[in-house]
């Protein structure tokens, strides 16, 4: 720090100040706004673009679980399979998310204004009952994996096993007559139904990360009666990479009861 001139203290020849003559600093001209690119509409509602949940639900697995399954239109409308996937997707996603709110968003993947004219909602609702529940079955399926690296993931393992946990819970599901005879509910002392219907769901999930593997959904009553649990070979085939740790070498799911 430079002293003061009456400071007693002798400055130092490098705070002295050098006699050079700056030149005076012109501004700079401000950089021209450069306008947002505009994102191009799709051609085609097949052609919706969905950001990190087609990164995550890849468009070519979907199509292929969509043909699976039979799905596949033969001309493209404004709700084809691919984008009724994604749409459920975002209503699983946001629970909250109303009709209104969902097509504005599907409008904004649309690209351009006016490139997309938002269905009814009763035609939104005819779509998801010709996609059916068989699509999003298979997908999950598909995606289900465990996330754990042996090699980064100690925790998750145990004597080189993968480390997994079974846990059942109870679901409310919608007050469809449908839906209620297919899982049942809670009842009163009198017989009469209490409450919303339930659906008994018992899931095997990986420790550590709470991947969630597997899971399979009954009726509400199943909980009170041996209830086999289907999982020996999709299990196996997804924690291929590594042994789950039980007793035996490989986990044998249609052995395990809940009781």
């Amino acid at each position: 720090m430079p002293a003061a001139i009456s400071s007693p203290i002798q400055p130092s020849w490098f705070q002295s100040l050098l006699p050079l003559d700056l030149p005076t600093p012109e501004p700079s001209p401000a950089p021209e706004p450069r306008p947002a690119p505009s994102k191009l509409p799709a051609t085609s509602p097949r052609e919706f673009g969905f950001g990190i949940l087609s990164a995550i639900c890849q468009v070519e697995l979907v199509d292929r679980v969509i043909a699976e399954c039979g799905r596949l239109e033969k001309r493209c409308r404004l709700l084809p399979a691919r984008l009724m996937v994604y749409a459920v997707l975002m209503m699983c996603l946001s629970p909250n998310l109303g009709y209104d709110k969902l097509m504005h968003h599907l409008a904004q993947a649309a690209g351009g204004p006016g490139s997309w004219s938002p269905p009814h909602k009763s035609t939104f609702a005819k779509a998801r009952l010709r996609l059916g529940w068989e699509v999003f079955e298979r997908l999950f399926r598909a995606l289900a994996r465990p996330l754990a690296d042996p090699q980064r993931d100690s925790g998750c393992f145990w004597r080189g096993r993968r480390l997994v946990a079974i846990d059942g819970t109870t679901i409310e599901v919608a007050l469809v007559p449908e839906i209620e005879k297919e899982f049942g509910g809670p009842v009163a002392s009198g017989g009469a139904a209490a409450g919303l219907p339930q659906a008994r769901a018992v899931a095997l999930t990986e420790c550590g990360t709470h991947a969630l593997l597997d899971i399979e959904a009954g009726h509400h009553d199943l909980a009170s009666t041996p209830w086999p649990l289907p999982w020996s070979d999709r299990s196996s085939q997804a924690c291929s990479s590594s042994p789950i740790a039980t007793t035996a070498q490989r986990i044998q799911f249609s052995r395990c009861w809940i009781s």
